[in-house]
């Protein structure tokens, strides 16, 4: 568990997931999705709508360490550069942004 945790959040230290973390990914998505629903059902109920928004959207990118930010980035990288398929797919599997 605590390398899917380390894997998916800040938390840990940063840390390839071994075969067995993935078994717990979904457990460490659900304790977020819960944890970021409180904060979610809390906010709407003392702030305006958007501004709850924007704190657990803020909240969400902090727990998550920017990963789906990440992920987009590469996705970005790969699908909109003018390149043949092959080199697509191995620029979204580099780690840096740009390449």
């Amino acid at each position: 568990m605590r390398s899917a945790i380390s894997f998916l959040t800040p938390l840990g230290g940063a840390r390839a997931p071994t075969p067995e973390a993935l078994a717990w990914f979904p457990v460490v998505g659900l304790v977020l999705g819960l944890a970021l629903g409180g904060l979610w059902w809390g906010g709407a109920q003392v702030w305006s709508t958007g501004l709850a928004a924007a704190v657990v959207v803020a909240a969400d990118l902090g727990l998550t360490g920017l990963l789906h930010v990440d992920g987009l980035a590469d996705a970005a990288d790969g699908l909109l550069a003018p390149m043949s398929r092959r080199r697509r797919l191995e620029v979204m599997a580099e780690p840096g942004v740009g390449a």
